[in-house]
């Protein structure tokens, strides 16, 4: 496969002694340039790291490295402020790396790239994406809000009016936004409104559920593997991950858990008919993904994550999507962000179950003793019981999210 081609491009940063130390001790054929020269030099590029300044020139330069469509992983080096900036725009990074940039920190984010790299190159995934006929598209409002998230000139309202040229689209993000979802104490009857409560970020994320979800229904098969609407499990667990997610972590933590079920929903939409053979080896007594790697040779989540690199979501997203059911096989950063996912699937599907009258327990206080969180569980359980009866689809409900 070859080594990888790191291209440094120093904006004005005074942290690149950790940088050249990655690249000597890696033996990567890499290559340092200024601002000025970066565009002639990104090609061929394996990964990209942008090392900031004070003017803000190299985000400036990622976003137009994005729109020339340069296939190479985007890495952003900054200040916490910078970071926190960027995370909250969703600016064109797949990673935001905060300085101080030690070695360990720099190499950690260059080797979530490269897997991201062999996920998007590995032959069993293409193979199975390639044999179930048409895949979802890179959704178009969520694309264009992105387009609009580069702009300086972007306003509210700008937003606002992209999002309502769909009017089902707008009707189901302000359904989400009133569902009991976000706390929201009165009505919501606008998108600007929406735009202002919960900002650009998170109800750009809404629509990129609501655009793909629509898209892949299949609900007498979904509701065999849990009693509740795609729609519904998608939105709970996003607001349950948020919950549960390390505070540095929580709008990535609802997107990720937004789209935990994105694969398993392709193959549902696409093969139902194979699909039906998973569900009887889980009826027999097989774990979900297992039945699926037999029958696919791949899994719901790993197809899901392979999607999202296609289509250049953030690196941690990606890799919370590729382990939210085995959250130990997350790295660095992804992995708390694998097992907030995790445990939100866990306890909706609980309360799924729950309301069906089936009480089952799917993740106990030992099986979360190794991360600390044990002693969390039970507070948890009871949010996510709470989230489930606050936004039930029953008819006369207020703020219900149907399915």
């Amino acid at each position: 496969m070859g080594k990888p081609r790191i291209v440094v491009i120093d904006a004005g940063s005074e942290a690149t002694s950790a940088i050249e130390t990655v690249m000597r001790y890696r033996r990567w054929v890499s290559l340092r340039v200024d601002v000025s020269d970066a565009l002639s030099a990104i090609e061929g590029a394996t990964v990209i790291l942008v090392l900031e300044g004070p003017d803000g020139e190299g985000t400036q330069l990622l976003r137009r490295i994005r729109s020339a469509g340069s296939e190479a992983a985007r890495l952003l080096l900054c200040d916490a402020r910078c970071a926190a900036t960027s995370v909250a725009r969703g600016e064109p990074a797949h990673q935001v790396v905060v300085a101080p940039a030690t070695p360990d920190k720099v190499m950690a984010a260059i080797k979530r790239a490269l897997g991201v790299r062999d996920l998007l190159r590995d032959p069993r995934v293409c193979s199975v994406a390639g044999n179930l006929g048409t895949l979802p598209a890179m959704p178009r409002i969520w694309t264009a809000l992105n387009r609009l998230l580069d702009s300086d000139t972007a306003s509210m309202d700008d937003a606002a009016q992209l999002v309502e040229r769909d009017v089902g689209l707008a009707s189901k993000v302000l359904q989400l936004v009133n569902s009991g979802m976000f706390g929201v104490k009165r009505s919501v009857g606008s998108l600007k409104h929406a735009l202002q409560l919960l900002g650009l970020k998170l109800v750009r994320d809404l629509v990129l559920s609501v655009e793909l979800l629509s898209d892949l229904e299949a609900p007498e098969l979904f509701e065999r593997i849990i009693p509740i609407s795609a729609q519904r499990q998608a939105h709970l667990v996003a607001t349950a991950a948020r919950a549960v997610a390390p505070r540095a972590a929580l709008e990535t933590a609802f997107t990720a858990g937004l789209l935990s079920q994105l694969g398993r929903l392709v193959f549902l939409s696409r093969t139902p008919d194979r699909y039906r053979d998973v569900l009887v080896a889980v009826e027999a007594g097989s774990a979900l993904a297992a039945a699926e790697i037999e029958i696919y040779s791949t899994d719901g989540p790993t197809l899901g994550a392979w999607l999202l690199a296609s289509w250049g979501l953030p690196h941690e997203v990606v890799e919370a999507v590729r382990w939210c059911e085995r959250p130990e096989g997350a790295s660095g950063r992804g992995a708390p962000l694998a097992l907030s996912v995790y445990l939100a699937s866990r306890l909706v599907e609980e309360a799924a179950w729950a309301s069906v009258g089936r009480s089952v327990a799917l993740i106990g206080r030992a099986e979360l003793e190794p991360w600390g969180l044990s002693d969390s569980l039970d507070e948890w359980r009871e949010h996510v019981r709470e989230l489930f009866r606050q936004t039930d689809p029953a008819p006369g409900r207020s703020g219900a999210l149907a399915g």
